[in-house]
């Protein structure tokens, strides 16, 4: 039975990002506009995924930034913040 992420199937379970590894190829293909039948995936899933590489990279890279440089903690310990 296909598991659900975000209200969308899952057809090849593990489906969820604690999953993937570093070691995962990553397939810029994927990133085109075309790569996906149209219903299947938006515009702004693509951005985000993209986004989510960027930020990935920067933070491997020792580049990223986060926003507040001292971030507040929530009620559960953790860090309010936003990389760039």
């Amino acid at each position: 039975m296909a598991r659900s992420v975000r209200n969308r199937p899952c057809p090849n379970p593990p489906c969820d990002r604690g999953q993937l590894s570093a070691s995962d190829p990553f397939d810029p293909s994927l990133l085109t506009p075309n790569a996906y039948a149209v219903g299947q995936v938006g515009h702004d899933d693509i951005a985000d995924a993209f986004a989510a590489l960027w930020t990935a990279e920067r933070k491997l890279l020792g580049q990223a930034i986060p926003i507040p440089a001292n971030p507040p903690v929530d009620q559960l310990g953790l860090r309010m913040e936003i990389w760039r």
